[in-house]
């Protein structure tokens, strides 16, 4: 039986009607280092080129589910009514306020090296947090089930954990990045590479291939050529 992690993945990709799923320990061979090394090679293009990439963010462990009832119900996502106005026909809602700064360091996913990666490359992300959903793209920052995620703070969010602008092909700066934009790069790769080995690792010669997608990807935006191990 698939654990149920896994199961919510498969419902939630055909309730997307997508037809195909990829998960790193039913995709690659375990207990096989051949397969792992071969197969580690391309889960940075894998998650780069997905429709969607699925944050089981609130689970723990593979057993764990995370389409569960949030531990935020509902109704203190739109708000209890707390107030009639009689000549304005309105009721005044109250809800909670929610502390979006630690939106992703204050979950599970957040302290696994391996899933920098595919968060960073991602096209798009579904987050499914402790609190609520939150859906991210590459263009268009961040939103939320309690709608409160405000643009200045979602860029700040944004900026620590996306690859910078220049580092894609759509950038004008790709071709030509100059020495601000190059030095920009090596900055935001320091950064990236700190938040990798910050982050727990099971298997530390997994650190490597964790690295080895995003070094491509900064390669290709001439921020020099790398080199594995150096």
């Amino acid at each position: 039986t698939l654990p149920r992690n896994f199961q919510e993945a498969v419902t939630l990709t055909r309730d997307l009607g997508l037809k195909y799923l990829w998960i790193d320990s039913l995709c690659i061979i375990q207990d096989d280092p051949h397969d792992w090394e071969v197969e580690s090679g391309n889960m940075a293009a894998i998650y780069k080129n997905a429709y969607v990439v699925v944050g089981a963010d609130r689970a723990k462990i593979a057993h764990e589910e995370f389409l569960r009832q949030s531990a935020t119900p509902e109704n203190q996502l739109v708000g209890k009514p707390v107030a009639y106005v009689p000549h304005e026909c309105a009721t005044l809602y109250a809800r909670p306020h929610f502390l979006h700064s630690n939106l992703y360091t204050d979950q599970s996913l957040s302290q696994r090296a391996r899933n920098v990666q595919e968060q960073l490359l991602a096209t798009r992300m579904v987050h499914f947090t402790e609190h609520e959903m939150v859906y991210e793209c590459r263009s268009g920052g961040l939103c939320c089930e309690c709608m409160e995620l405000d643009q200045k703070l979602s860029g700040t969010i944004r900026r620590d954990y996306k690859l910078p602008e220049f580092a894609r092909p759509s950038s004008p700066l790709f071709s030509s990045p100059g020495i601000v934009a190059t030095t920009s790069m090596y900055n935001h790769w320091y950064r990236t590479a700190n938040t990798i080995l910050t982050r727990g690792i099971t298997y530390p010669q997994d650190l490597l291939p964790a690295l080895s997608g995003l070094a491509n990807e900064f390669q290709d935006s001439d921020a020099g050529t790398y080199i594995a191990g150096v």
